[in-house]
């Protein structure tokens, strides 16, 4: 059982493939399980490294740290000790805010940023700042509108407005 001991905590993780490396950091609800699908698909061509949060799955429970800073530094630590120098990072849900917030402290260690149901970024200050500087939207609206695509027009309509429009009202 590969396990890593950083910021006081004994991290399971598993790692699959060779090549560059992409990271999966899954919610609260959520295990390394829900990424079974991608990693087999991704690992011929990467190096797929997925781990449970603090107090998740095969983690550590510990009786402290689970504030959003000490998540981005386990997040980066763990990095460290599989000395993983640059990688691309795919955060679901609550998982969003500990990938966004490590991209923006160590934007030169991030290839690219993958944001799933990314929902709980609303209010988020560093990001809503960000994004308010080119849209007038908040995530909470964005995300209503893409459900709303989504429901019309299916998953296909909502593919076709994101390459048309982008993240644009």
């Amino acid at each position: 059982m590969p396990t890593a001991h950083v910021n006081d905590c004994n991290f399971y993780y598993e790692v699959k493939g060779n090549g560059p490396d992409v990271v999966f950091i899954h919610g609260e609800d959520h295990g390394i399980e829900m990424f079974e699908p991608q990693v087999a698909h991704l690992s011929p061509h990467y190096r797929c490294v997925t781990y449970y949060r603090r107090g998740h799955g095969r983690t550590q429970l510990t009786p402290y740290g689970y504030s959003l800073r000490n998540q981005i530094l386990d997040l980066a630590m763990l990095l460290e000790k599989l000395e993983i120098d640059r990688a691309v990072l795919l955060g679901v849900a609550m998982a969003t805010t500990i990938a966004a917030s490590y991209a923006l402290e160590h934007p030169s260690r991030v290839r690219s940023l993958v944001l799933a149901s990314w929902y709980e970024l609303d209010g988020y200050p560093l990001m809503e700042d960000r994004r308010r500087q080119k849209h007038a939207m908040t995530f909470a609206e964005l995300h209503m509108k893409m459900f709303e695509v989504a429901r019309e027009s299916g998953q296909e309509g909502l593919s076709d407005r994101m390459r048309r429009e982008g993240d644009r009202a």
